[in-house]
């Protein structure tokens, strides 16, 4: 049970005296607290006893919660023990959030909070506490915490509540903003600190409460510089396209966060080490080249590989004692960026190049040829010096084909057959890169995969109507593996599937061109439906049939 200190004279004389104040705060909290030893006969653990984990209680407050026309600079929580705030600044949060920071100061067993700017007026104000409000040795939380007080009349009690996701990343969105702003203002989150705001649990589920009657407009933002604006390139959104006329307590809002796509191509991130230069974009590359522009270098010149990410690129380039380089980046032969890398003076070490490959558990996939990559681009591929044996008798490759996307990954091809025992090996040495680093000694031994190694994912897609739909088959790190695209309901057969975890997304592709496209706050523009199936796992030998009804979107 709590104790609310309610008394106007001894709120007068605390506000004007502060010794005085502590002194009648103790009496009163003493003698309520002899008064709790007979009357709710609540039993501490002694010193050395039992762990204690009895959360810390409230024993009153001045004002009392929920008071109306608050005139008042300061608020003073009193609790029955020592107590602390965990995670202050990430844990407590005041909707709506006053011009000047709040200063909140924990002492002993009270908390002070202390308003440096003047409060709205006719405004309920909501002081969220959550969870952080422990007592002092083990930590034991006084849970669900929120103080509410108003500077008018009345206490708005209207609540808006739901759940905010994001398509690309199935993880719980813990921690993200849901922040209301008047209606009618479209920049408003752009601009302006919310008119009220609360942060998702750790299931992406909210609530927003003490509203009064209006119209709304909601969205959900996740950022890193927690300035409740939508600001930054990194931050993803959500909204809704129409607002919310709130006239009862309103529940089931769901928000989609997204990533806006930056019209204007910029670097987000580059680094170099030694010849090669790492290069991130804020855009997908697919459709981008990269040039060296200045100096000019004869020879093999330079190496351009364009990651799996699909926004970021390795430039290699032979070890040179370069002031600087200059970098044209161009889409349909036209320069659209260009950037110079200062202090390109670094001289490449000598290391020994790492041979890797695509054999998983000793087992090369019959749908994929064997691919072998290199740790850096070397001057030339000659497949004599591959050494490959099947059952131990040396035998010649039909082909190394070089990988256009990896400039240092190639495709060896044989007719492999899955009743045979195989080992590629190269000698130590036997390539040199265009640093002139040499390779360690490479061997593998392993077998072609046999169809009983690999399972079968037999997918009937459900359509609402006849559209362009995008089907991905993801591994459970959400590696996209496979892509198909339908036009109606359809049954797809993904062959060769190695036994483990898989699921399936599903985009509306609603502008029919084949690829996924994002949305645009301002323009209010929603990206594109996704659907992210149930995690299914495959077995080998055996052959998965599974139904993936797709909802209207």
């Amino acid at each position: 049970m709590s104790f609310y200190i309610n008394d106007p004279q001894l709120i007068k004389r605390h506000k004007n005296n502060g010794k005085t104040s502590v002194l009648i705060l103790m009496v009163v909290i003493g003698l309520y607290a002899m008064f709790s030893l007979y009357s709710c006969a609540v039993v501490r653990a002694p010193t050395g006893g039992p762990r204690d984990t009895i959360a810390p209680r409230l024993l009153g407050s001045i004002p009392r919660n929920y008071t109306r026309e608050f005139r008042g600079k300061e608020i003073e929580l009193i609790f029955d023990e020592f107590i602390k705030i965990k995670d202050q600044s990430s844990s407590v949060f005041i909707s709506p959030e006053p011009e000047k920071q709040t200063e909140i100061k924990v002492s002993k067993k009270s908390i002070h909070i202390a308003f440096k700017s003047e409060l709205l007026k006719n405004t309920t104000y909501s002081i969220n506490f959550g969870n952080s409000i422990v007592d002092y040795n083990e930590g034991n939380a006084y849970k669900n915490f929120k103080f509410v007080f108003s500077t008018g009349k009345k206490i708005d009690s209207l609540k808006i509540s739901g759940h905010v996701s994001d398509p690309l990343d199935t993880t719980s969105k813990k921690d993200v903003y849901v922040i209301l702003h008047k209606a009618g203002d479209d920049s408003a989150i752009i601009k302006k600190k919310p008119l009220l705001f609360t942060s998702t649990d750790k299931e992406g589920n909210f609530e927003l409460a003490n509203i009064s009657p209006g119209d709304y407009a909601i969205y959900a933002l996740e950022e890193t510089n927690k300035n409740k604006k939508y600001d930054a390139n990194n931050e993803s959104i959500g909204f809704l396209n129409q607002p919310i006329h709130l006239k009862k307590d309103t529940s089931g809002i769901n928000l989609y966060l997204f990533k806006e796509k930056n019209d204007k191509l910029k670097i987000i991130n580059k680094k170099i080490a030694g010849g090669l230069l790492k290069i991130v974009l804020n855009q997908s590359i697919d459709s981008l080249e990269f040039k060296l522009l200045t100096p000019i270098i004869t020879g093999k010149g330079y190496y351009v590989e364009k990651r799996s990410a699909g926004d970021s690129v390795l430039m290699w380039m032979p070890s040179a004692n370069l002031d600087s380089v200059k970098i044209g980046i161009l889409q349909n032969g036209k320069t659209v960026l260009k950037f110079t890398q200062n202090n390109y003076v670094k001289t490449v070490k000598e290391k020994k190049i790492v041979i890797t490959d695509n054999i998983k558990n000793g087992l090369k996939s019959p749908a994929k040829p064997l691919t072998i990559t290199m740790g850096e681009p070397i001057d030339s591929m000659k497949k004599e010096l591959f050494i490959l044996k099947e059952d131990s008798i040396k035998v010649q490759a039909d082909s190394i084909i070089h990988r256009i996307a990896s400039v240092r990954s190639y495709d060896i091809y044989y007719p492999w057959e899955s009743n045979r025992k195989y080992e590629i090996s190269v000698k130590a040495g036997s390539y040199v890169s265009i640093y002139n680093n040499k390779n360690l000694e490479y061997k593998r031994s392993f077998s072609a995969g046999a169809e009983r190694n690999y399972g079968t994912i037999v997918l009937k897609i459900v359509v609402p109507r006849k559209s362009s739909y995008i089907v991905i088959l993801m591994n459970e790190t959400f590696q996209v593996l496979e892509t198909r695209r339908i036009f109606d309901t359809s049954t797809l057969s993904f062959n060769y599937i190695e036994p483990g975890k898989y699921r399936f997304r599903v985009i509306y592709d609603k502008n029919n061109n084949g690829v996924y496209d994002t949305g645009n706050l301002l323009k209010k523009i929603q990206a594109e439906k996704i659907i992210n199936s149930k995690e299914i796992t495959t077995r080998s030998n055996f052959e998965l049939n599974t139904t993936f009804p797709i909802p209207d979107l």
